[in-house]
């Protein structure tokens, strides 16, 4: 893996203004679901997270920081967007490109995919059971992985393309240290671990 995609999570955003730019909100709704402490600043909470650190007694967010709980992250990482597209052969029928932060892009992406499939329903007796044309479950893990895993240095997006017989949940970058599709077949090699691990809490 390249020295600079390596320190990418890291990396300080030295212009970033906290008082300015920081949602507390965010951070607020991340603890809650992960059942951490709400009592604590935001500041001791995030070296917690690894999402920043102390320079001459300030804090400073790092990327992945800035990725999960800043107003608007794509003001300083223009390129992080989900590109989402229904398309029928080369036409396309729907079609959104998703900013925010991590989790609500994710979240969105999914209110997209469900839009944009079918639910069939079938009854056991008095009992509903629906039968999703794609298991959500599934798709979520992949546009997680995919914004977990992908290549921040490259200007590109995440792309969910949904055809008639597949959904493509496309992440930028190569496979990492040059490995083969072989070499990583069966192992765990995560790019990006302080978001790998943000979004497993």
């Amino acid at each position: 893996m390249k020295e600079k995609e390596k320190d990418f999570e890291k990396r300080l955003v030295e212009d970033f203004s906290f008082e300015l730019e920081f949602d507390g909100q965010k951070l607020h709704n991340f603890l809650e679901k992960a059942n951490m402490p709400l009592d604590l600043v935001p500041e001791q909470t995030l070296l917690e997270l690894n999402c920043g650190k102390l320079v001459n007694g300030e804090f400073v967010i790092n990327n992945s920081g800035l990725l999960f709980f800043a107003k608007n992250p794509q003001r300083m990482l223009p390129g992080v967007f989900i590109r989402c597209s229904r398309l029928k052969g080369t036409n396309f029928i729907d079609k959104q490109k998703i900013a925010g932060n991590l989790c609500g892009m994710v979240d969105e992406a999914m209110v997209f995919v469900k839009r944009n499939t079918r639910v069939a329903a079938k009854f056991d007796g008095f009992k509903r059971i629906d039968i999703e044309e794609y298991p959500y479950t599934a798709i979520r893990e992949a546009i997680v992985n995919a914004v977990c895993h992908r290549d921040y240095c490259i200007e590109n997006n995440v792309f969910v393309n949904i055809f008639d017989d597949r959904v493509e949940i496309i992440s930028p970058g190569p496979i990492p240290n040059n490995l083969t599709v072989e070499e990583i077949r069966g192992k765990s090699i995560p790019r990006n671990m302080v978001i790998l691990e943000l979004f497993e809490r």
